[in-house]
């Protein structure tokens, strides 16, 4: 069976893998730091982010085009809604 990680930082112990101490500890900072940079994040930038996942192509915007990218994907979204629902009436659905 082989693993991602390197063999010395596993062993075995009755039939079963173990990492080594040191790998655990290394974990558990790398958690940690990714932990300290999570709330080190504004409200303000979290809600950006989250922004930026719904609206398509706004990886790297500036958050000016940001927000005129949203407001015209709003529009697009509403006249979908429209079209659709003036074709649904018009089948009879």
């Amino acid at each position: 069976m082989r693993s991602s990680r390197s063999s010395s930082s596993l062993h075995w112990r009755r039939g079963v893998v173990y990492m080594r101490s040191s790998v655990r500890k290394r974990m558990k900072l790398s958690s940690i730091q990714k932990a300290k940079a999570v709330k080190s994040i504004t409200p303000l930038q979290r809600k950006l982010r989250q922004l930026q996942k719904i609206i398509p192509g706004s990886d790297d915007m500036d958050v000016d085009s940001l927000f005129q990218t949203t407001a015209s994907y709003i529009f697009l979204l509403e006249s979908q809604v429209s079209f659709l629902r003036k074709l649904s009436s018009f089948y009879g659905i």
